[in-house]
């Protein structure tokens, strides 16, 4: 899904709701499609910031620190060092298992309207 909002000076925030986590650091570039726009061609722009939707448990549990890392060896150090029991390091593999899956990603492009394509996605998001 994509959402696209108008911003003062002619410019638009587009969000992309993608299905999965992926790791994008914001100022990489990406090559976006819009069909509706602009049918025959894909424009890079530069990722303004991306925020992974990755919270399996409440942002106040000490657990929802380990959802920056990415490898077990990883987890494990930092499940040492914050001192959590055994039963709770166990719950968030758990969890990391049946809903790792499911985490999904939202990146934002900020657009500035020029001529052709991006002047027709900051007039679609106008209307």
């Amino acid at each position: 899904m994509v959402v696209i909002k108008a911003l003062p000076g002619e410019a638009c925030k587009v969000t992309f709701h993608l299905p999965h986590r992926i790791n994008v650091k914001p100022g990489s570039h990406v090559y976006a499609f819009f069909p509706t726009i602009a049918w025959w061609m894909s424009h890079p722009f530069s990722v303004a910031w991306a925020d992974p939707s990755t919270c399996v448990t409440p942002s106040s549990h000490p657990t929802a620190a380990w959802n920056e890392t990415y490898n077990t060896y990883e987890r494990k150090n930092l499940a040492d060092n914050l001192g959590l029991t055994d039963l709770e390091k166990q719950d968030y593999m758990i969890n990391e298992l049946r809903h790792g899956n499911n985490q999904k990603t939202s990146l934002s492009l900020v657009i500035a309207a020029r001529t052709g394509m991006t002047r027709k996605l900051y007039n679609k998001a106008l209307a």
